[in-house]
């Protein structure tokens, strides 16, 4: 199943420089990581399998440059994909309008 980009990071790969287009459960895999749960745990969470959350996290350190969980949850935190409100941590909701049906 492909999903959607959600959320355009401009300029934001680590060595490259290019543009970076997170999917729903991309910034869900992060928001959890952030939430020190194993592959196991996402993966009770989002109802998908470890492996199908370690492609997730494998696809999300290649599009973003990273190549640690902790490198990627500092990423997450630095262009706001996750975030703390009050203390609580909470996660983006994307920039892409999903389009008109005509």
């Amino acid at each position: 199943m492909a999903y959607r980009p959600v959320l355009i990071i401009k300029g934001a790969h680590l060595f490259s420089g290019a543009d970076v287009y997170l999917n729903v459960m991309e910034i869900d895999v992060i928001y959890w990581m952030a939430d020190n749960l194993s592959e196991d745990g996402i993966g009770e969470k989002i109802n998908r399998s470890p492996r199908c959350v370690n492609t997730h996290v494998v696809n999300t350190y290649s599009k973003t440059g990273c190549c640690t969980h902790g490198g990627l949850i500092s990423y997450a935190h630095k262009y706001k994909v996750i975030f703390h409100r009050n203390g609580v941590l909470m996660k983006t909701k994307g920039n892409i309008k999903p389009g008109k049906k005509k």
